[in-house]
């Protein structure tokens, strides 16, 4: 009977410790953060071959001896842009939009006194051409060099400085060339008459030649 009092006691005991013990809540993991999302700056290409390209053409009029404190600005910022190509794209483009702002401002500085001489030669060329004829002579080539120089003075107007002077430089061109072909289809026009009449006289000559000799057959 004790045996069996001290095993429901035990029992007992057994089940309120259980009925006690506080149910296991599993533990959350700490959220991680989200990862920053790093956006890679592509190389400025456009922007080094643009810089390039309004260099060149301030070089070609020299037009860094007109503007030369603008000038070295913008070269700096070049090299600064050139520096940091690949590196760090970011500054590097900032740098080289700082160099095309730069040569930009040279060739406005520089314009007036670079195009003038520009519209000059096309006068020039022109005038030579219209003397001889070169519009009959080479109506689509004519045509064509006249076009080229409207399309430059109006963007002259537009304030388009670069296509001006590109737009004069390539009539200039077309004007020589209209120029120099039309004379010589001139030339090659006053030889070959030249050569009819050296022809006619030639036959001129033989014909009175026969003529004589005829005559003095007839008299013997």
């Amino acid at each position: 009977m004790k045996v069996f009092c001290f095993l429901i006691s035990m029992a007992g005991l057994l089940f309120l410790s259980c009925a006690s013990e506080p149910e296991k809540v599993p533990e959350k993991e700490p959220e991680k953060a989200p990862e920053e999302s790093v956006t890679e700056v592509p190389a400025p290409e456009k922007e080094l071959a643009r810089a390039k390209e309004l260099r060149d053409l301030v070089v070609r009029y020299e037009l860094e001896k007109i503007a030369v404190q603008e000038f070295n600005s913008a070269e700096n910022h070049l090299k600064e842009g050139e520096a940091a190509y690949g590196k760090d794209n970011e500054a590097a483009k900032a740098s080289l939009e700082r160099a095309i702002e730069g040569y930009r401002a040279v060739i406005k500085a520089g314009y007036t006194q670079i195009s003038q001489k520009l519209k000059d030669d096309v006068e020039r060329f022109k005038g030579e051409a219209d003397e001889l004829k070169a519009s009959a002579a080479l109506p689509q080539e004519y045509k064509t060099a006249d076009g080229s120089y409207k399309k430059a003075l109006e963007k002259e107007k537009a304030e388009e400085y670069e296509q001006a002077l590109a737009g004069f430089t390539v009539a200039i061109s077309l004007f020589r060339n209209v120029r120099d072909r039309s004379l010589e289809k001139k030339l090659r026009a006053e030889r070959s008459l030249e050569e009819a009449k050296t022809g006619i006289a030639n036959v001129e000559e033989t014909a009175k030649e026969l003529a004589e000799a005829e005559k003095q057959g007839g008299a013997q």
